[in-house]
């Protein structure tokens, strides 16, 4: 019952918040093409510029539908309530996740205090109830991704990944440790092939409906072409490295010692991959079930960090899924929610920066010795994270309570 009252309340201040702090742009195009997935087939709906792929767009396609028939009915549901919907479930089932896994490992109260740091953290809620933007959706498979590859579940593991593909490219990160656990835990290779396939097959299919050439691989392409380029710059208003004494929104094609600065972003992200990636396939074990998600969900925040802070063309909201994952990991290393505090206030800064930045004519609030700060903040805590990750060898008894 007291789990039901913190969802059931998660649930009721999201959808206090949802008619306000919309950022236009992002509504106006859930909205726009909402109608137009209702109105002509699917074929036709890259004619127009979209650089969504096409996972979302069959939500935004159920959505237009849902809209039509409450309003056909003369019942008029807000469209912030409507369009925010999907990121809200994804939240309550977040702090649903949160639960079981910390109810595993500690008793019920315990369980019940990290439930409500994920329902009533503003990081969180501040994206999906009133941005009104999905990062928390495409991490949320995310984990379920790894919570069903651990059980062993990987046919169904493989399905999840798909989609997240087909709603962000950032899903691309996950691969590498999904390779790795399937070697670590033995997989038979037949089963590993068959989830590949099914997976495969899912993410392919879901592009035929929208494809309107002969060539499927080329429309892949060509769409992920799309959402990866549209924003060319340095750092699209996130706090990172690039943001450092205002050389965000720069050309990312512009050279440095012969370089251009897109492929310096990769290099120092490829070598910080490559780093936790090692220390992952040294430390995860085929032991404890707690050991397992401490240590993966503590590297994936680090790769998702690091391409937050290193990687060009980032939005500032990409910092949600490191978060997430970091407050994960610090369910099992308490230690850890400091560094969840941190990160969860640079976060909501950087949102409140841009919102007043994109929607008050490119307003500032914070001058740039602040966003310098907030910057290395965030830089610092990479830092910190990845010494302590590469450093520590992190043991979890099953069977303690805190």
């Amino acid at each position: 019952m007291t789990t039901i009252l913190l969802i059931f309340s998660a649930l009721l201040l999201r959808l206090v918040l949802s008619p306000y702090g919309s950022l236009p742009i992002d509504m106006a195009d859930w909205i726009g093409w909402s109608n137009r997935l209702v109105e002509i087939p699917f074929k036709n709906f890259y004619d127009a510029w979209s650089d969504y792929l096409p996972g979302y767009l069959y939500v935004l396609w159920f959505l237009g539908h849902i809209k039509n028939f409450f309003y056909g009915i003369g019942l008029t549901i807000p469209l912030e309530i409507i369009y925010k919907l999907p990121a809200i479930l994804a939240d309550l089932t977040l702090v649903f996740v949160a639960y079981k896994i910390s109810k595993k490992f500690f008793d019920q109260k315990i369980a019940l205090v990290i439930a409500a740091i994920f329902a009533f953290n503003p990081a969180i809620f501040a994206n999906s109830s009133l941005w009104g933007q999905i990062d928390v959706l495409n991490t949320l498979f995310y984990i379920l991704t790894f919570i069903l590859l651990i059980r062993k579940r990987i046919l169904l593991s493989g399905v999840i990944l798909a989609i997240s593909l087909l709603i962000k490219p950032q899903g691309v990160f996950l691969l590498p440790f999904v390779l790795l656990i399937v070697i670590k835990d033995k997989w038979r290779i037949f089963e590993f092939i068959k989830g590949v396939f099914v997976s495969l097959l899912l993410f392919v299919g879901a592009f035929i409906s929208f494809s309107n050439k002969l060539n499927i691989l080329q429309f892949i392409f060509e769409r992920y072409s799309v959402s990866l380029n549209q924003y060319q710059y340095t750092s699209v208003n996130a706090f990172n490295f690039w943001a450092i004494g205002q050389r965000w929104w720069r050309p990312d094609s512009q050279i440095w010692l012969g370089i251009p600065l897109q492929y310096w972003g990769m290099a120092i992200f490829s070598v910080i991959s490559g780093l936790i990636l090692w220390n992952f396939w040294k430390k995860y074990k085929t032991g404890t079930i707690g050991e397992k998600l401490f240590i993966l969900n503590f590297s994936l925040a680090l790769i998702f960090l690091g391409s937050f802070i290193f990687l060009t063309r980032v939005h500032e909201r990409l910092l949600l899924t490191p978060l997430i994952f970091l407050m994960l990991a610090a369910i099992f290393k308490k230690d850890l929610w400091i560094f969840v505090g941190i990160l969860s206030i640079t976060y909501v800064a950087n949102l409140y920066f841009s919102f007043v930045w994109i929607t008050d004519n490119f307003r500032y609030v914070f001058n740039e010795g602040m966003i310098n700060i907030i910057c290395t903040i965030n830089i610092s805590v990479f830092v910190i994270l990845l010494v302590i990750l590469l450093k520590e060898r992190f043991h979890f008894d099953d069977s303690k309570t805190a």
